[in-house]
C-alpha cells in the first residue's frame, strides 16, 4: 500500500521512505543495473565515474512530496548546484574528482545507510482531545530557505503528543546575495506552506505559533 506514492504500512499506521541509489546506465527509463545497498558500497561505489548527469539522476529520484526528509535532500540539492558553480565549471559528462567527489561519496553512503526512515501517518492520535496547535518554523541563510511544521495535541492524560506535518526547503541561488532577502524568502515559503496545510486538515485549531529569528522580518510586520 502506498499514501502520496510513500509505501505505507497499514498494521503500524506508519508511512517509509528509502533513499534509492542506482549509479547505472537506463534504457528508455529502465534501471540496467540494481540499486546500490550497504553490501556493495565498498566495490560498486569506489569504482563508479561520478557526473553531474548521473548525480542529477540521483538526486531526482528521491521522493519526498510531503517534505519529511527534507533535512537530508537540501543536502543533496545544495550540493548538486555546488557542481555547476563557476569556481568548478563541470561539464554534464565531466567527471567529479578530488574533494567533490569525496563529498559525493560521503553523501551516497549516508543515504544508503540510512534505511528506512518511518514517519506516523495520522496527524491526530487516539487519545487527543480539543483543537490542536500549530507550530511554524522557518529560516534562511546563505545556502538555503526553509521552513517546518508541525502540529501539537493536548491528550485525555494531560500529556502533549508533538508530529511532523510537513516542510519546505528552497536553495539559494548562485553568486552573491543577501542574508536577508534569504531571511524573507523562508518567512514567505513558511506562510505558504501553512495556507496549504490549513487547507489539507479541515480542521479547527486551536492556535497556530509562526517563529522566526530574523530581526529584519519581524520588524517588517503590521503594528
Amino acid at each position: 500500500r502506498a499514501v502520496l506514492g510513500i509505501p505505507y504500512d497499514a498494521e503500524t499506521d506508519t508511512m517509509s521512505i528509502t533513499f534509492n541509489v542506482n549509479l547505472g546506465k537506463k534504457k528508455r527509463g529502465v534501471k540496467l543495473e540494481e540499486d546500490l545497498t550497504a553490501d556493495c558500497l565498498n566495490t560498486k561505489l569506489v569504482k563508479a565515474m561520478l557526473t553531474p548527469r548521473l548525480l542529477l539522476g540521483v538526486v531526482n529520484s528521491q521522493y519526498d512530496p510531503l517534505g519529511l526528509v527534507s533535512p537530508i535532500t537540501v543536502r543533496l540539492k545544495k550540493s548538486l548546484q555546488e557542481l555547476h558553480s563557476p569556481e568548478y565549471k563541470l561539464g554534464w559528462d565531466t567527471e567529479v574528482r578530488g574533494k567533490l567527489r569525496e563529498q559525493w561519496v560521503g553523501l551516497v553512503e549516508m543515504l544508503i545507510m540510512a534505511g528506512s526512515i518511518q514517519f506516523r501517518r495520522a496527524t491526530r492520535p487516539t487519545n487527543a482531545v480539543g483543537n490542536p496547535e500549530l507550530i511554524v518554523y522557518w529560516d534562511g541563510s546563505d545556502a538555503a530557505a526553509a521552513a517546518v511544521i508541525y502540529i501539537r495535541w493536548f491528550l485525555k492524560d494531560n500529556g502533549v503528543d508533538v508530529r511532523l506535518v510537513a516542510s519546505k526547503t528552497r536553495i539559494t541561488s548562485l553568486g552573491p546575495g543577501s542574508t536577508v532577502r534569504v531571511e524573507m524568502n523562508g518567512a514567505t515559503l513558511s506562510m505558504r506552506l501553512l495556507r496549504a496545510v490549513v487547507r489539507a486538515l479541515q480542521m479547527p485549531l486551536q492556535r497556530t505559533w509562526v517563529v522566526g529569528d530574523s530581526t529584519v522580518v519581524l520588524a517588517s510586520r503590521e503594528k
